[in-house]
């Protein structure tokens, strides 16, 4: 659409854009003169082309003031948006779960950990009798995720802003002044109770005294990011080459990741002996230390106990789905097992591959070196 300079209303004027238009099965759908000059006849020169003539709705023509020779052209177009499918995830459901009978499960169990085994084959023996008895007590379901509310909505706002909406809608249709009227009582009546809602939950936010770690989520509500800008699938520029396929993406990091840390423990590395690190190990070691080898001491049991007492319940599952909560729940069973669990990987030198998993997720937070 735009100002050509072809006047559609000659033929003799217009029969170059008329043959590019039969030649692309395209159609003007502006039939009336968009410019008026004093000294001439109107004129059609601006135009609104489309080969999807049902798909234009309303069209306008007008005189706007804008312009002192040029109306204004537009048109509705019909669009077809396709449903966005809503999103999922898994959580384990506590409706029915019963810490007692959990436990009394969980007792029933042999969780004796083989030091002359594999930690790898220990650890999935671990792993698979914990998850099938969570499952059958805390099975997981499906969740819709939906969109975060605003923090100080309450059922009262909300009703008045559905109200608003409503008289809106009735206005569009009628267009008198007595719909506006109403419309504009309740918008306003909207608004003070906005501003009502927005002081109650700063107040309720910092009784007692601000906390420095509920500045941030209290704030943040209030932040437009409507300068921010979000990339759903990664990019990756490697060796001179733009990436874009999520599968070689994740399998380059993959390789980085494994491999960065490959030549550590190479007795070729050449290691500056005056360096100020290697010095202080070095005295350290040499001042009554028989040996220069890290070793770590095996754990107790009560230092499996605080470790787990201090995870926060509300963190995410894992891949291994044993979720914080559940395994706060399971604490005076499991202890025993992951303390031997452990023991046997600090003893063998070994780590279970299945923790070996990680989910990674690159965010680009620097600007590209130029």
């Amino acid at each position: 659409m735009g100002d050509l300079n072809f006047n559609m209303l000659d033929d003799n004027k217009s029969s170059t854009l008329n043959d590019s238009c039969d030649i692309f099965c395209i159609k003007n759908i502006i039939n009336k003169a968009t410019c008026y000059n004093r000294n001439s006849k109107p004129t059609l020169l601006d135009v609104i082309l489309t080969n999807q003539e049902n798909k234009c709705g309303k069209r306008c023509n007008f005189g706007c003031g804008l312009s002192d020779v040029h109306n204004l052209i537009g048109v509705q177009i019909k669009c077809e948006r396709p449903n966005i499918k809503p999103k999922y995830r898994k959580c384990r459901s506590f409706k029915n779960f019963d810490v007692n009978d959990f436990l009394s499960d969980l007792n029933e169990l042999n969780w004796d950990v083989d030091p002359h085994n594999n930690i790898n084959t220990e650890y999935e023996n671990f792993n698979k009798k914990f998850i099938e008895t969570a499952n059958k007590h805390a099975p997981f379901k499906e969740r819709k995720i939906l969109s975060k509310q605003i923090p100080y909505m309450n059922k009262q706002l909300k009703s008045a802003i559905y109200k608003k909406k409503m008289l809106y809608n009735k206005f569009q249709k009628m267009n008198n002044s007595k719909t506006w009227d109403a419309y504009k009582t309740q918008r306003n009546f909207v608004t003070k109770l906005k501003k009502q809602s927005i002081n109650r939950y700063f107040i309720e936010r910092c009784t007692g005294g601000p906390k420095s770690k509920d500045f941030w989520p209290t704030v943040k509500p209030f932040l437009t990011n409507k300068g921010c800008t979000s990339q759903k699938e990664t990019i990756l520029q490697e060796n001179n080459k733009i990436i874009t396929n999520q599968q070689e993406i994740s399998e380059i990091f993959n390789d980085f990741f494994v491999n960065v840390a490959k030549n550590i423990g190479d007795n070729n590395i050449q290691v500056n002996d005056k360096h100020p690190s290697i010095e202080a190990i070095s005295n350290k070691y040499s001042n009554g230390s028989t040996s220069n080898k890290l070793i770590f001491q095996p754990i107790n049991e009560e230092f499996v106990s605080k470790r787990i007492g201090k995870i926060n319940v509300k963190k995410a599952t894992g891949i291994d789905g044993i979720s914080p909560k559940i395994l706060h729940a399971a604490k005076p069973v499991v202890i025993k097992p992951i303390t031997q669990l452990v023991n046997l990987s600090l003893s063998t030198s070994i780590f279970p591959d299945s923790l070996k998993i990680a989910q990674v997720a690159p965010v680009h937070k620097k600007k590209q070196c130029s």
